[in-house]
């Protein structure tokens, strides 16, 4: 798995680092928290997919951890709003981002664990967004999420939260991962 990990950290780096878009959201994020900052969601596990099999390239939506969130200081042309679970919410015309403060994790707080990068990975609903791309050093984070992209499958990644997010689509569980087996173009 390790040599899948590095495979998957270089091409994603590579091309996330060549994205504008991407520059610009790390500017706003990094003037907006303290700490550490990890790039987490579709945009990573979607973009590693584009990249090895030819899925869906992924649109300019940048989903961000931070340990500490700041008064968020925007640029010209960008505006800020709440997103349902009290978290910032940034976009300009061509890029949305969310700025998720650790410590404002639903599924860490429903769960009454410590606000980790760990713990986070352990919440998401799939395995396929049990990963994360930590911006400090560039690494990527998730066992589960690596294997998943590897292995081409999408699971219940923690079943009470996967519950939680498929009633917010109206959907079942099973409808939910059909619907990222789907879009990933997995079989």
């Amino acid at each position: 798995m390790e040599n899948q990990r590095k495979v998957y950290q270089k091409i994603c780096s590579e091309y996330l680092f060549n994205l504008a878009d991407f520059h610009d959201a790390i500017k706003i994020v990094r003037n907006s928290s303290e700490g550490k900052i990890w790039l987490v969601g579709g945009m990573v596990f979607r973009t590693i997919c584009h990249l090895i099999y030819n899925s869906p390239t992924p649109k300019a939506d940048f989903d961000f951890i931070v340990e500490k969130i700041l008064i968020p200081n925007l640029p010209t042309g960008w505006t800020a709003k709440t997103n349902n679970f009290g978290n910032s919410k940034i976009s300009n015309s061509k890029i949305e981002m969310d700025l998720i403060p650790i410590n404002n994790i639903a599924s860490i707080k429903r769960r009454k664990l410590p606000a980790t990068i760990e713990n986070y990975l352990s919440g998401v609903p799939l395995t396929i967004q049990s990963i994360a791309f930590d911006l400090a050093s560039k690494k990527l984070i998730g066992d589960v999420g690596i294997q998943s992209i590897e292995s081409r499958t999408v699971a219940a990644n923690n079943l009470s939260e996967a519950d939680f997010a498929a009633k917010l689509y109206n959907k079942s569980v099973n409808d939910l991962i059909q619907k990222y087996t789907k879009a990933l173009k997995f079989d």
